[in-house]
């Protein structure tokens, strides 16, 4: 490669772009890469859609391990070895010498790699400063069911299989605690003691992300929910509260689901 570089183990690698971060891996965390592997003629060997996540382990020998020990996080590179050393990608290559251009894109410790293989793709919608904050909360509470729905990463806390479901036109009770996602408190019909009652579907009534939560659950559940902004304050909040773009939490309690929208509004809660 024009402009390369070569190590002392004879590993040649030319750097495409810096970022301005100096996070380097260590030994044990998970690393999530982009790559291509290809034939020094250009032929592609593999290409993966998604990011590739690997156990960072200097102590076995392979070119991959060298490699990422050459770049800082959000780096990217092009490295020139022999196909026996892509062993960790799961590639047999017994060419003498295979192209692999990395973009190193993620670091995780080993609790956070397998809290996000539990619960994929919950933690890319968490800044990095709080995800091990999340990841505390979420081992704190006994969790009955977990979904994902239109991005929304749901934690149902209590259930109740015979409960009356909420669906788009009923009256519903529910009480709500919305927080960051460092758990700071910012609404709460609880601290208020006043249960919100609206039609559900009923536009402008709860964010678009409570109104899809509230359609999944049941008269009597409790969920705790992790909501993107594009289904919460996506603009920012109207009182200046919440900046946009923000990643929110609810604690929803759904407290009854009227049989028609017409109940007396003093039916016991």
């Amino acid at each position: 490669m024009d402009g390369s570089s070569i190590t002392a183990s004879g590993l040649e690698y030319k750097i495409h772009s810096f970022s301005d971060t100096r996070d380097s891996a260590r030994d044990n965390q998970w690393i999530g890469i982009r790559y291509k592997a290809e034939t020094i003629n250009g032929d592609v060997i593999q290409n993966p859609d998604s990011i590739t996540v690997i156990p960072y382990q200097t102590y076995v020998d392979t070119g991959i391990m060298e490699a990422l020990s050459l770049l800082y996080l959000g780096d990217s590179a092009s490295f020139v070895m022999p196909g026996r050393r892509l062993r960790p990608l799961g590639i047999s290559s017994s060419a003498p010498k295979v192209k692999l251009t990395l973009s190193f894109k993620e670091i995780f410790s080993p609790e956070e790699y397998q809290f996000s293989k539990q619960y994929p793709g919950l933690l890319q919608l968490i800044p990095d400063s709080n995800q091990q904050h999340i990841i505390s909360m979420v081992r704190s509470k006994s969790i009955a069911d977990y979904r994902v729905t239109s991005g929304i990463h749901a934690f149902w806390l209590k259930e109740n299989h015979q409960g009356k479901r909420a669906i788009a036109g009923k009256r519903v009770v529910i009480d709500y605690e919305g927080f960051t996602t460092e758990e700071k408190l910012f609404d709460s019909t609880v601290k208020r003691s006043e249960p919100f009652d609206f039609e559900l579907g009923l536009q402008g009534q709860v964010l678009r992300g409570i109104e899809i939560l509230l359609q999944q659950m049941r008269e009597g559940e409790e969920v705790l929910a992790v909501i993107p902004p594009e289904l919460a304050f996506q603009n920012g909040s109207s009182d200046g509260t919440i900046p946009p773009n923000t990643v929110v939490m609810y604690n929803v309690k759904l407290r009854k689901v009227f049989d028609n929208e017409t109940a007396d509004a003093t039916t016991s809660l």
